[in-house]
């Protein structure tokens, strides 16, 4: 009996082969995962700090009064755009939502370069 069982348990694992060889995504160590994981903080850290910069360089640039009614707007558009990108990584990240996250922070990043060529009379 044990013997039938043992054989049926084999039949069933290795009917199961085909299925596990089709799976994708899986890591291939927990080392991956945690490098994947600190290159993805590294990003978001990016994102948060570049917002920062490229706003503190508005309120700079205004206080200055370097800044025309033209640019003014342009860049008020431009801050809004970031900032939600912004939002939208930081809610991507925490819901671990690897497209969404790379797309808002692309979209973060494209908003603040905008925003420092405005600045820099681009």
């Amino acid at each position: 009996m044990k013997k039938l069982f043992a054989l049926a348990a084999i039949f069933a694992l290795a009917g199961c082969a085909p299925l596990l060889s089709m799976m994708t995504g899986i890591p291939a160590s927990p080392s991956a995962v945690a490098d994947k994981t600190v290159i993805d903080e590294q990003a978001a850290l990016g994102v948060e700090l570049g917002y920062q910069v490229a706003a503190q360089l508005v309120l700079t640039a205004n206080m200055a009064n370097l800044l025309d009614a033209d640019m003014k707007v342009k860049l008020r558009d431009l801050d809004n755009r970031a900032y939600r990108a912004v939002l939208a990584a930081r809610s991507a990240y925490k819901g671990g939502n690897a497209a969404d996250y790379g797309a808002a922070a692309s979209e973060a990043r494209s908003a603040i370069g905008e925003i420092l060529s405005v600045v820099k009379g681009n």
